[in-house]
């Protein structure tokens, strides 16, 4: 007996540490801009996708960083593209079928046209082809985010009226997934302030439409209280018809880093933060002067709203006006993303900033259903002193646990040397399971590896298919025809998981045999004499 209580136990104690997935690392991915860290996770691990200026390929130049990493937080691929998606907009990456779609932009200081790029690829950010586009009828836009539903992509993008406009025209726009214009709408035309580049959040529901949420400046030519940014909410359908709009009022602050972010819910509800005007409030009659002069001109605001809209609840993070060399103020929160959980709760991340201090700390806060906050917590890498970190994006995997992706900054001074930080936690927010739970501020110190990986420089990818595989689905037999001039001297089969099953070369690249394939979704890669190579996915029934 008392050998099998042995066993027992030490079984158990492998099961636990097998189970103990979390992770911190900072990545050698190398970016110099503030915003990144778009994150998908895919079976076998994540793929997070970023934006920077490649200073060590070709100084000031637009590229996009993009990395496989696996469960337990090892990089497997690293792959920079140079020139090509460069910025990548709010919901910039979507899994649809087993395919990868990665979206870019150009920059908005650019002149007209702009350039609209998707990379597709499999699990392993293996080229599945892509496009390039330029106008969607007679319109180029600057995109601002896509959602993937069925055969069509959705897109919100802004169409400058000159460059360094004041005024501007929203656009959403339905294609399909080559990137063909099925329709397209003028949204909204609102004022822009020239150094505005704020980004436009569009979120699928549960009851199959989409919601946008937006900003735009009253007045661009005054700077007293009563003109600002004024934060709206549209949902529409897949024909691209308003279903209802919202207006959630104004604040006054022009260049603070806003990202209004909108997320669907179960319910067919919406989870949206973003920002309130206590000057605006004051005006109303809804808070005191001495309130005022307490907190500040703008606070952070999540809001839980109904199918219509309509406020549920909210929650304000308070943040004490700020006074340079008084000591007065506190933190404040910048939230870069929503989610809701598997068991209703919502959560939320970003960035808390400790002015004072001058240290920035990842975020993340959980709310029960009903609104009520479970806890928070916040993120410092013991290894960095001063730093500035934050999360950007995140994702709950099955078991609940959470996985960040965002950006830490070694020396605050230095604005173009931001790296990736990716942290896996458990449902609780915990490294360790004794870590706690407090609706009170806790502080996790973090130890990340630092992990760095050659990395592969794509600078003159063409964004077009390279191949058609037919017929697809198949059954018995699938054939082989190149697009363009590629000599092939050999083709691989592989699965969704990256195992390889089929191996041909020879005369039997053009059909390759599949009569031993259980039914399922396959990849085939073809490859030249000089290691090029081009990849099509089928279907075998």
């Amino acid at each position: 007996m008392k050998r099998l209580f042995l066993l027992l136990f030490n079984l158990y104690l492998i099961s636990s540490f097998a189970q103990n997935t979390q992770f911190a690392n900072i990545y050698d991915v190398q970016y110099g801009n503030e915003h990144g860290g778009q994150l998908l996770i895919v079976p076998d691990g994540y793929i997070v996708a970023n934006i920077g200026v490649c200073q060590d390929i070709e100084d000031g130049v637009g590229c996009s960083p993009i990395i496989k990493i696996d469960k337990s937080g090892n990089l497997v691929t690293y792959k920079i593209f140079v020139k090509h998606l460069w910025r990548s907009p709010y919901s910039a990456i979507h899994n649809v079928n087993d395919t990868v779609y990665i979206c870019g932009t150009d920059d908005d200081t650019a002149p007209a046209p702009y350039k609209w790029r998707v990379y597709k690829c499999n699990n392993n950010l293996d080229s599945l082809g892509g496009f390039e586009k330029s106008y969607f009828g007679d319109k180029s836009l600057v995109l601002k985010g896509m959602e993937i539903k069925g055969d069509y992509i959705y897109m919100v993008g802004k169409e400058l009226l000159e460059l360094n406009a004041t005024d501007i025209n929203f656009w959403i726009v339905k294609t399909d997934k080559q990137g063909n214009l099925i329709k397209k709408r003028q949204l909204d035309t609102v004022a822009w302030f020239e150094k505005d580049n704020y980004d436009v959040s569009i979120a699928q529901t549960a009851d199959d439409n989409f919601v946008i949420a937006y900003s735009s400046l009253q007045d661009t030519s005054s700077w007293y209280y009563s003109e600002g940014r004024r934060h709206k909410l549209m949902k529409f359908d897949d024909d691209l018809d308003t279903l209802w709009y919202h207006d959630f009022g104004l604040n006054t602050d022009y260049f603070h880093p806003i990202v209004e972010i909108v997320e669907g819910t179960r319910d067919s509800g919406l989870i949206y933060t973003s920002l309130i005007s206590l000057i605006d409030l004051y005006e109303h009659g809804e808070i005191s002067k001495d309130v005022l002069n307490l907190f500040g001109e703008i606070q952070k605001v999540i809001f839980k709203l109904d199918s219509n809209g309509d406020v549920v609840w909210s929650d304000t993070m308070w943040a004490k006006r700020y006074t340079p060399g008084t000591g007065s103020g506190s933190p404040v929160y910048n939230i870069t993303d929503a989610h809701e959980m598997r068991n209703g709760d919502i959560v939320i991340a970003g960035q808390y900033e400790d002015y004072k201090k001058k240290i920035y700390y990842g975020l993340i806060r959980r709310y029960s259903a009903d609104g009520k906050l479970k806890w928070e917590k916040i993120y410092e890498d013991e290894n960095i002193e001063g730093e500035i970190a934050y999360f950007y994006k995140f994702q709950e995997e099955e078991n609940g646990d959470l996985v960040c992706a965002g950006s830490i900054r070694f020396d605050h001074t230095v604005p173009d040397e931001s790296f990736e930080w990716v942290v896996r936690l458990d449902s609780t927010g915990c490294f360790e399971p004794d870590c706690g739970v407090s609706d009170s501020l806790q502080v996790i110190h973090v130890k990340s590896g630092f992990i760095t990986k050659t990395k592969e420089v794509i600078s003159d990818y063409t964004y077009s298919e390279g191949m058609i595989l037919y017929p697809n689905p198949c059954k018995d037999y699938i054939k082989v025809k190149v697009l363009k001039e590629f000599h092939a001297v050999s083709s691989s089969i592989f699965d969704i998981q990256g195992r390889l099953l089929v191996k041909t070369s020879g005369d039997k690249i053009e059909e390759p045999d599949i009569s031993k394939l259980n039914s399922g979704i396959y990849f085939l890669k073809l490859t030249d004499k000089y290691g090029r190579s081009t990849i099509g996915k089928f279907i075998k029934q």
